[in-house]
């Protein structure tokens, strides 16, 4: 029922999944960034690992893998359609994405998610993330891997 591949799909698509699941993120994602930038930002920079339902990209998770004298990851988008929340498409793009990192090398992820959004917390403890730092209202959790 569901494909799940990397860095396939392209800037336009990344930005309809980002449109459509806006109001899902807290705050909401557009008050804080411009949308079409960040999808291209996502598309050029970040290492994109995706679900498909056919042709159509239902949930996307982006990681910033820099090589350099980083030891961590940065999940920078969870993203997944609401019409396929609750089916573990979330969890199983951000065990992808832990599991690319580990192999590159990395000794922790992290990433960055609302104080207030405790259902997504749940989620990120879930997967072994602890809380590491308050900032602006964004809660920054981190996994060593």
């Amino acid at each position: 029922m569901f494909n799940y591949i990397s860095n396939t799909a392209n800037k336009d698509q990344i930005l309809e999944c980002l449109v459509l699941c806006d109001k899902n993120f807290d705050p909401v994602l557009s008050s804080r960034v411009n949308l079409t930038e960040y999808a291209y930002k996502l598309f050029k920079k970040a290492k994109n690992f995706e679900c498909w339902q056919e042709d159509k990209l239902v949930g996307i998770v982006s990681i910033y893998c820099e090589v350099n004298e980083n030891t961590f990851a940065f999940i920078t988008n969870v993203c997944v359609l609401p019409q396929f929340n609750g089916k573990g498409i979330a969890k199983k793009l951000i065990q992808n994405s832990i599991a690319y990192a580990r192999e590159i090398g990395k000794s922790e992820v992290k990433l960055e998610v609302g104080a207030s959004n405790l259902k997504v917390r749940m989620l990120y403890s879930k997967l072994g993330f602890d809380n590491d730092e308050i900032k602006d209202n964004q809660l920054i959790m981190k996994l060593n891997i």
